[in-house]
């Protein structure tokens, strides 16, 4: 998720921050869409991780009964 930050947002984010009104640059759309798939992909990486490590624990959880009930 950091290297999508610093590869999508962090140039946008920099770029956006010297804009007024007067200097809204022809291709903003070009900014926002590069913005606004910098935040998807970060969200998709985020459920994947969260995924992982519900099954990460879920398996956890399964190994440790299964070696408290025994043979």
């Amino acid at each position: 998720m950091l290297i999508v930050f610093f590869v999508f947002n962090a140039p946008v984010n920099g770029a956006v921050s010297g804009w007024t009104s007067a200097t809204l640059p022809g291709d903003w759309s070009g900014y926002r869409l590069r913005w606004e798939i910098g935040h998807a992909i970060s969200a998709l990486l985020a459920i994947v991780a969260l995924c992982a490590t519900i099954r990460a624990v879920f398996l956890a959880t399964i190994s440790t009964q299964s070696k408290l009930a025994g043979p």
